[in-house]
């Protein structure tokens, strides 16, 4: 998935990708590949994930792409997300797209930095990520795909009674095992297809003409 997402990263942009074993594929010649490295010897010091996404921030990247956040580095990706570092991608496990966020935010919440509530990293979820790709695996077809699309809005999160932290989402793509087909419950944000037109990136249309009115799961 991340290697077919690489392919529209136009060939100036400068890519740095972090991975524990180097899995990504990218085609693009400007790309700087990162990998952590384990303790060797008795005392020597790992090079962790985390240590790797504080060192990309100085390789002026226009793209950092994390193979896979299970860990406190999800705190320095939304760091780095969040201070001009935009365009970046990662992987996580979850149950679904909207899921993907709370996962991304209890991650981020295991960093060592004080003052680190949870609605303070659910705001830093909610500013840093633009839209959840979710990859489901179907029993019937015995075949992973494309299950969810979502778009984070702006402001993208709710805190409601009792701490509960509810992430503003719009389901832009949502696929049906029935028909075999792709639904689009609701249209993206005038903000998201301006970045698209601007891009020159294509958008079904069948989207485009989708609800206004926020529909979620």
């Amino acid at each position: 998935m991340l290697n077919a997402l690489s392919r529209v990263i136009p060939e100036r942009e400068r890519i740095v990708t972090i991975e524990d074993a180097r899995e990504l594929r990218i085609q693009q010649e400007n790309w700087v590949a990162l990998e952590t490295v384990e303790p060797y010897e008795e005392g020597a010091q790992p090079v962790t994930i985390g240590d790797l996404v504080r060192n990309a921030l100085r390789q002026t990247p226009d793209r950092i792409v994390v193979g896979e956040v299970r860990g406190e580095e999800a705190f320095y990706l939304l760091r780095a997300l969040s201070t001009g570092h935009g365009g970046g991608f990662g992987t996580i496990h979850s149950n679904d797209g909207e899921d993907a966020l709370h996962q991304l935010q209890l991650l981020a919440q295991m960093a060592p930095v004080a003052g680190l509530t949870s609605q303070v990293v659910a705001a830093m979820v909610a500013r840093a990520v633009d839209v959840v790709v979710y990859q489901g695996y179907f029993d019937t077809e015995n075949a992973r795909r494309v299950a969810e699309i979502l778009e984070v809005e702006r402001p993208g999160v709710r805190f409601r009674e009792g701490g509960v932290i509810d992430y503003r989402v719009r389901k832009l793509v949502d696929w049906d095992p029935a028909s075999r087909s792709w639904r689009y419950p609701q249209r993206p944000s005038r903000r998201l297809r301006a970045a698209l037109t601007q891009r020159g990136l294509p958008w079904p249309e069948a989207s485009l003409s989708a609800p206004e009115e926020e529909v979620r799961t």
